[in-house]
């Protein structure tokens, strides 16, 4: 009777071994498994994926436009309102743009959208002057 016990003792400090996450690989498989996953994953040759893994294939979806016009004397800064084409009000603005600014580039433009755009002189008291004509861009579909 008394080797039964030491039996059923010898078996159940056996089954309670500390094992990772509760599974019954030890610890160091565990690791060496995953060391060799990790290193597989990083010596992958590159070359062999497609194009569109790599980025080659993806664009942007906006654009950007570079707009400039003349200097207007008399001016303490300018403001500067553009829209899509098919719009019926402008409804971007770029307000108090320093008078040092003849040219600016506006980000997040819709490729292959057709902007119009016009700039207004603002004097000391905040009324603006001197509107500029309705100039139009072309962005690039691509």
């Amino acid at each position: 009777m008394a080797k039964r016990k030491i039996r059923r003792k010898a078996a159940a400090r056996r089954s309670t071994k500390k094992t990772l996450f509760g599974l019954n690989v030890p610890k160091f498989r565990f690791f060496g498994l995953i060391a060799v996953l990790l290193l597989g994953v990083l010596f992958i040759n590159r070359r062999d994926l497609p194009h569109s893994v790599l980025g080659a294939s993806v664009r942007p979806l906006y654009s950007k436009s570079v707009i400039n016009w003349a200097s207007i004397s008399g001016a303490t800064s300018y403001n500067v309102y553009y829209k899509l084409k098919t719009d019926t009000t402008y409804m971007h603005s770029l307000i108090n743009l320093p008078t040092t600014y003849t040219m600016y580039t506006i980000s997040y433009l819709k490729r292959g959208g057709v902007y119009q755009y016009t700039v207004a002189a603002v004097d000391a008291s905040g009324a603006e002057f001197g509107w500029t004509a309705v100039k139009t861009m072309v962005l690039s579909p691509m």
